[in-house]
């Protein structure tokens, strides 16, 4: 949890939506209401100018100094002149200069492939929109979730009790939950916390972004982070295992199998490599490699999940 440091002021929020959004907005801001109340944010948006104020000039300055920059995506926000072109423009001059973090959230379906805050981190979760869930609390409070590990981000300091190790810690929570946007949040602060730490640190901090990316199907940034994993420490069975699987996801067969042969070479008791192994061989119509993989992991009685899933498989290839 985030605690306030007195001499600390409050990280301010700046929404940019479109009105027809004004609802969402709502929602969003109560489910943010923990975080004011704790004094760690304050939230603006453009409702709260007071009358006879010149609106132009109040959003200006406060897109100006806000550090943390809501954009509330959905089709009347593109549509938005404003919205798309002042504001988002704007927002994401001020986070490629470093002088602010701007976190796109997705409220409804639109196209925006292409824009420039698709590559961006994103909330909720696998950038899918608020109204597509059907608990739509359950959307904003990962969204939530989200802005606070980016607050953290902002006012931890890394001689804060608030360390690297927690960071990691959290973001293995966040990945066995299946919050990958989360995750990869708290590993890239670990990691910048680490950079100039002990290697043995470090590999299993991009081990597990790594896994992260994977999960989201980002199979080229896994690999890279797999990469740096192996560079760290190139007996890691499990880096190259995982990298084999990316490799397998982007149908490069040669270097998936080239990795399998290795995480076997370096750990042949590990049943799931003989098994994703399989696969692979499998797919590519070599049934007897195959079958020998899959008769692999039932001698080494180990691992009964990926047992029962090899077993399946043989049968599969019986009847070919």
């Amino acid at each position: 949890m985030v605690t306030q440091d007195p001499t600390q002021m409050a990280i301010e929020v700046f929404y940019s939506y479109s009105h027809k959004d004004e609802k969402l907005r709502d929602q969003l801001e109560t489910h943010l209401a923990t975080l004011q109340r704790q004094g760690v944010i304050t939230g603006w948006h453009d409702r709260k100018i007071g009358a006879g104020s010149e609106w132009k000039g109040a959003i200006d300055q406060r897109l100006n100094s806000a550090r943390v920059i809501l954009l509330l995506i959905s089709p009347d926000f593109i549509a938005s002149d404003y919205c798309y072109n002042i504001e988002m423009r704007q927002a994401m001059q001020r986070h490629e200069a470093g002088e602010a973090k701007v976190i796109p959230i997705y409220l409804r379906p639109c196209d925006w492939k292409g824009a420039p805050f698709g590559k961006l981190q994103a909330l909720p979760t696998d950038t899918k929109p608020v109204t597509r869930w059907k608990n739509r609390d359950e959307a904003f409070a990962i969204i939530a979730q989200g802005i606070r590990a980016m607050v953290e981000q902002l006012t931890v300091s890394p001689a804060s009790s608030f360390d690297a190790s927690n960071y990691y810690k959290r973001g293995i929570e966040y990945l066995e939950s299946g919050h990958y946007d989360l995750a990869l949040a708290d590993f890239d602060r670990a990691i910048q916390i680490e950079s100039g730490a002990s290697g043995v640190w470090l590999e299993w901090d991009y081990y597990n972004r790594g896994l992260a990316y994977y999960f989201k199907n980002d199979f080229d940034s896994a690999i890279a982070d797999w990469n740096r994993t192996i560079d760290l420490n190139p007996k890691n069975a499990w880096a190259y295992r995982q990298r084999g699987n990316a490799h397998f996801g982007k149908g490069d067969y040669t270097h998936a199998v080239s990795d399998y042969d290795r995480a076997i070479e370096l750990e042949p008791k590990v049943a799931k490599a003989y098994y994703n192994r399989g696969l692979l061989y499998k797919t590519r119509g070599e049934k007897d490699k195959a079958t020998a993989d899959f008769r692999k992991v039932l001698q080494l009685h180990n691992d009964s999940d990926t047992e029962r899933t090899a077993k399946e498989q043989l049968v599969i290839l019986s009847k070919r």
